[in-house]
């Protein structure tokens, strides 16, 4: 078994917007390191998101600029109606990093949304989808 650990940030287009800071045992390598793959059935143009981690480990603890750990996703085209999937790597570092996620979302697909979900997860071993908690 690998030593990396992947996540997935499954972005869905739902019934409702919902935009945290997402939560990881673990950091994400620098890109293009720590992305592993873009897909999905509503996948238009992406951008390969621009990570910054300067301070790992960083569980609830409060960050003075620029020490906040950060995923920027400048470009994010829906083509078609579903769900985009962006996977990363993470690397276990002994401790819960928080990241803030920042991105620009277009709507390519000539149908009006009702909403947009962010949501964070993973896939299991038989390659199900699981929010995480």
């Amino acid at each position: 078994m690998r030593n990396v650990s992947r996540f997935f940030l499954a972005f869905v287009v739902l019934f409702a917007m919902s935009v945290a800071p997402a939560v990881l045992a673990g950091t994400i390598p620098p890109v293009p390191g720590g992305v592993i793959s873009i897909s999905g059935p509503g996948l238009g143009n992406v951008a390969v998101p621009v990570i910054l981690t300067p301070s790992p480990a960083n569980d609830n603890q409060p960050s003075v600029p620029p020490a906040d750990n950060n995923i920027t996703v400048p470009v994010k085209r829906f083509d078609n109606v579903g769900y985009i999937d962006i996977e990363f790597a993470v690397v276990p570092d002994n401790g819960v990093t928080e990241y803030y996620v920042f991105e620009s979302v277009d709507n390519n697909t000539g149908i009006d949304w009702s909403s947009y979900v962010m949501e964070l997860g993973f896939y299991d071993a038989n390659k199900n989808f699981v929010p995480s908690v």
